[in-house]
């Protein structure tokens, strides 16, 4: 759903927050798949994937599914700021947001949310061949270990410290930036020039 003008700072930060809910529930919705950015090994380039929205919580709280093999682990394990990027293109509406993340690999979140895996989808997480690793053909990367086994499976958190909108509008684009300090915080919204 779009922004207005005549919406507070507050009032649209409620608002995504809603959107996000959705979307971390229903297939389609614009802000499902989204784009992740993190620091490469080695600090000197950001690694941007798309990843799939599985869930969002009220506070600013979402996560997202991967094998714990994949760089992007080791990356965050580094570095866990992440920065992610959601379009709605139908809406002209972009948001991006900054935040801090928690790995969790073979314990009990990461077990609770492997139940909800379906079964066609957990073999994404049983590849023989771990994620980015060099193959002798296509075929190689269509190995799977034992399916039912979540030993590769990892839940990300992300905590939102910042989020950045920006509404394309005929009329004039309009931008409000949100930020708190940590997730115990409020936030502080403001209007800030597109």
């Amino acid at each position: 759903m779009p922004i207005r003008s005549t919406q507070s700072p507050d009032d649209i930060l409620k608002q995504l927050n809603d959107d996000f809910i959705k979307a971390g529930k229903v297939e389609g919705h614009p802000f499902r798949i989204f784009n992740l950015s993190s620091v490469k090994t080695g600090g000197r380039s950001a690694d941007s994937r798309m990843v799939v929205l599985r869930a969002f919580r009220a506070g600013w709280e979402f996560e997202f599914y991967t094998d714990f093999r994949s760089p992007k682990v080791q990356q965050i394990q580094k570095f866990p700021n992440i920065s992610a990027l959601f379009w709605d293109a139908e809406n002209g509406l972009q948001v991006r947001v900054d935040a801090k993340t928690e790995v969790h690999y073979r314990n009990r979140v990461a077990d609770d949310r492997w139940e909800d895996v379906p079964a066609h989808s957990r073999k994404e997480y049983a590849a023989v061949i771990p994620p980015g690793q060099k193959l002798n053909g296509p075929e190689q990367g269509h190995q799977w270990e034992n399916e039912k086994d979540n030993t590769n499976f990892a839940v990300i958190i992300c905590r939102a410290y910042q989020v950045r909108v920006l509404q394309l509008t005929k009329d004039g684009h309009l931008a409000v930036k949100s930020q708190r300090l940590n997730s115990e915080e409020e936030w502080q919204s403001e209007w800030i020039a597109p």
